[in-house]
């Protein structure tokens, strides 16, 4: 299937703000580790074109510790 919508890309302050909010919610241990698993320490060492799936890494991030599934 050839998808003809297209997204705009995530943006540095998308992420950010994802980050902040796995670090308000879930603390900061979880947001490090949302982080480190692409081998990373700080955001803006991540790859523009990584921003969404860290995006969607926070999100899971917080529906697994809330016991909500997508």
């Amino acid at each position: 299937m050839n998808k003809q919508t297209q997204t705009s890309p995530v943006t540095l302050e998308q992420a950010k703000r994802a980050v902040i909010k796995l670090v308000l919610t879930r603390g900061r241990g979880r947001a490090v580790a949302a982080l480190a698993l692409f081998g990373i320490e700080n955001l803006t060492q991540l790859h523009p074109s990584k921003y969404s799936v860290l995006v969607t890494v926070c999100q899971r991030i917080q529906q697994a510790t809330t016991g909500v599934q997508a």
